[in-house]
């Protein structure tokens, strides 16, 4: 997750950088405006919708909706269960720097809990298939590392 959210603010970063350089500074109010309409969109991206996510749920659920062949409905669940569980991880986040052992005791419980709740729409075989997907430990490139680690 902190990856996502790094390469986001990371573009941002560089989005705003390239704006500023290729507008005359000077105009308070313009940049004023222009910092209100950046804020904005990272809202407007971020915001959560039932059924469709987010940038970042609607991501994962991309990424798995091959591999596990998901319906529309499934694909509307995964969303929103993807959004549940982001939303239950959030308040632990900070334990993986100060205390390992109790983010990796909360984060093991919240993955079964995911994982029941997955039971509620996926078939045996589509949930078998999602862990399957789990990267391994020393590849942190995929989305799903934000969901299992």
């Amino acid at each position: 997750m902190k990856k996502t959210f790094f390469l986001f603010l990371s573009s941002l970063i560089l989005y705003s950088q390239t704006h500023a350089q290729s507008t005359p500074s000077g105009s308070a109010s313009a940049s004023t405006g222009r910092t209100a309409q950046m804020k904005s969109d990272i809202q407007a991206q971020m915001a959560y919708n039932s059924g469709t996510g987010n940038v970042l749920t609607a991501s994962i659920t991309n990424q798995v909706a091959g591999p596990l062949s998901l319906t529309a409905d499934q694909k509307n669940s995964m969303n929103n269960a993807l959004y549940a569980f982001f939303t239950e991880k959030a308040p632990f986040l900070n334990l993986q720097k100060t205390d390992n052992a109790s983010y990796q005791q909360q984060q093991n419980d919240l993955l079964a809990s995911f994982m029941k709740t997955l039971a509620g729409f996926l078939s045996a075989g589509q949930a078998n298939k999602f862990m399957a997907l789990k990267p391994a430990g020393s590849n942190r490139s995929s989305l799903l590392t934000i969901v299992f680690y």
